[in-house]
């Protein structure tokens, strides 16, 4: 039986945990990685303790060639069946009326040139092999203009285009893209607070997502998804 692979990058304790447990209940050997060892290995002890098939890789979003370098590597030793990308962006946000060239950039190296380093890599990969999934993850200031996140929200944007783009891409070649919005704040697994997104139920909606490439958008709300137009 051939063993799938998911690699996430930005690996946390919040959505990233509750996404590698689902996955690694289906079976699947999931890819943590981050810039911090000791996060690393705190993850992967909780998730290799409830059986699930773990590895680990450094990696930093904003060093784009370092991050290409790890992300093919891993993909040449074992070909990746899934990539979600979903690095905690920085909550230095600001009015729109104060964003200038130093408070944009920091969002923009992160998310969108830090998702362009990954998708370069996998994007050729996936069409060569005829299969995969990339999935992006990204907030709600992705879809809608928020003057009080003035940097972060351009960021988040163009993110959401490369997703979108790179799913019209891959789709000819029978894989897959996605742009996955969380719009909301993301609750604690197990007690989850009126207001908030429950990750485990963020998780069951990404596995179905990667597992059965059903829509090149997803936007879940603390009410539950909601399906964008032009889904």
């Amino acid at each position: 039986m051939t063993t799938s692979h998911v690699l996430i990058v930005g690996a946390g304790t919040g959505l990233s945990l509750s996404t590698a447990r689902r996955f690694g209940r289906e079976g699947w050997t999931v890819h943590l990685m981050a810039r911090s060892p000791e996060r690393l290995g705190g993850l992967a002890e909780s998730l290799a303790a409830e059986g699930v098939a773990v590895r680990t890789h450094i990696g930093d979003v904003t060093d784009h060639s370092g991050l290409s370098t790890v992300v093919a590597a891993i993909d040449d030793a074992t070909p990746l069946d899934a990539c979600i990308f979903q690095p905690r962006g920085s909550e230095d946000m600001v009015d729109v009326l104060q964003a200038s060239v130093d408070n944009v950039r920091p969002h923009l190296e992160m998310l969108v040139l830090g998702a362009v380093a990954v998708g370069s890599v996998l994007g050729p990969r996936m069409v060569e092999r005829r299969r995969g999934s990339l999935v992006f993850v990204g907030g709600g200031s992705a879809r809608t203009p928020l003057r009080f996140f003035g940097n972060l929200g351009m960021a988040m944007a163009g993110l959401r285009n490369y997703a979108l783009m790179l799913a019209s891409a891959l789709a000819k070649a029978d894989a897959h893209a996605a742009f996955y919005t969380a719009a909301g704040m993301i609750g604690a697994e197990g007690a989850v607070q009126p207001g908030q997104l429950d990750p485990v139920l963020m998780a069951e909606r990404m596995y179905t997502l990667v597992s059965q490439r059903d829509g090149k958008e997803v936007l879940m709300t603390p009410d539950g998804e909601v399906v964008p137009s032009g889904r």
